[in-house]
């Protein structure tokens, strides 16, 4: 973000509080000492504004004479400081553009405020392409980036606030989990979260699509979710379904996962819309199977109806819900990482563990490294989220 913040070029040797004022406001400076400093800089930089000391340097109306003759800087806002009144007539006199001559009399937060207006000038400006040259139009695209990072980095921060702060512990399981987004906001969304019950509810979305609509519809789940208020998957994706389809806009859905885990038992409900199958796999026959479920995805159809699944974790067992952008990657080749890469992985790393096997953070770990090996440092094209369960006892 440093490089998206204005910079003000220093010629002479200004008020060091009012520099000090500067920096806590946010702009970037450059310290060019005498003019022939200058010249560098502005070859290798866009500059907002020069900001030059008329009592350290003697030959500041020169200087401006020749800036405003330069192509590069004929149009790079001034604020001259420090002026006497025969001077800045002078200068006015000339009729140069983007001037702000400042006497040596005016408070600091004057010449602050001279200095933020300008600079919000030149932006404006560059918003105007009839108008504007390329550094003026350089400054109003940096401005809105600099926004729009601002924007995305207040997104990423509300779509963290919907994933679980803690997740759920206790001597029976042991819950891990990961979430790596494509953008700065994705469209993956999971949760974790104990009940009075006892139980465990697990929950594990992919919106269709990546940024910020996708991150809006993230938000709008698991408003649906908090509504639904009921425990059993089959039943909650019902309901979530009924509160989403009218408001989703059109070729946007959610594919979703619900379970219902049970420690005191070992039970498991689950439900699918749309989603890949979760992954069960018993420690005590090395059995792997996939859970699946009927149901179509959220947002398809506002009577949608979604099977009701019952199975059950031994002393051991693992259980895993993922979004296809794990099995969907590609590596160099273009070969699918694939469910069957998925099931191999956890598999090599309980047989490797003695007892109950591996804990849940191994297991995601060990799932993660070989992902990544696998995909040789290509670029992902979705987003990435595993949910790992381990029943302990």
């Amino acid at each position: 973000m440093e490089e998206l913040r204005d910079l003000i070029v220093v010629v002479g040797a200004p008020d060091e509080k009012l520099l000090r004022l500067f920096a806590k406001l946010g702009y970037r400076l450059e310290r060019a000492g005498e003019k022939q400093a200058f010249v560098g800089l502005v070859e290798r930089l866009v500059v907002d504004l020069i900001l030059i000391d008329r009592a350290s340097e003697p030959d500041a109306l020169g200087f401006i004479d020749h800036l405003r003759k330069d192509d590069v800087t004929r149009s790079v806002p001034i604020v001259l400081m420090g002026v006497a009144p025969l001077e800045a007539r002078a200068l006015r006199e000339k009729g140069y553009d983007r001037l702000e001559i400042v006497d040596s009399t005016a408070a600091l937060a004057s010449v602050s405020a001279k200095v933020a207006t300008q600079v919000r000038l030149r932006k404006m400006a560059g918003a105007d392409s009839l108008t504007a040259n390329v550094s003026d139009a350089n400054a109003m695209l940096r401005d809105l980036t600099s926004k729009l990072k601002k924007e995305l980095e207040e997104a990423r921060k509300i779509q963290q606030a919907l994933l679980p702060g803690v997740l759920p512990k206790g001597d029976e399981f042991e819950v891990a989990a990961a979430y790596q987004p494509l953008e700065e906001v994705g469209g993956d969304w999971y949760y974790v979260k104990k009940h009075e019950s006892g139980k465990i509810s697990f929950q594990i979305g992919d919106v269709t699509g990546h940024g910020l609509s996708a991150a809006f519809i993230c938000s709008m789940t698991k408003l649906a979710l908090t509504a639904a208020k009921c425990e059993e998957p089959h039943e909650l994706l019902e309901q979530m379904n009924l509160l989403l389809s009218p408001q989703l806009p059109d070729e946007r859905f959610v594919t979703f996962a619900s379970a219902l885990y049970d420690p005191a038992t070992g039970g498991l409900q689950f439900g699918r819309a749309g989603h890949p199958p979760a992954i069960l796999f018993h420690r005590a026959t090395s059995e792997v199977k996939e859970i699946k479920g009927m149901g179509f995805a959220l947002g398809f159809m506002p009577d949608g109806k979604y099977e009701a699944v019952n199975d059950s974790l031994g002393v051991g067992d693992v259980f895993v819900l993922y979004t296809d952008g794990v099995t969907e990657a590609q590596n160099r080749s273009l070969q699918l990482y694939g469910t069957a890469r998925l099931i191999a992985s956890i598999k090599a790393i309980e047989s490797e563990s003695p007892g109950v096997g591996a804990s849940a953070p191994a297991i995601l770990e060990r799932i993660l490294r070989d992902f990544g090996t696998f995909i040789e440092g290509r670029l992902l094209n979705d987003d990435v989220t595993v949910v790992v369960l381990k029943r302990k006892k």
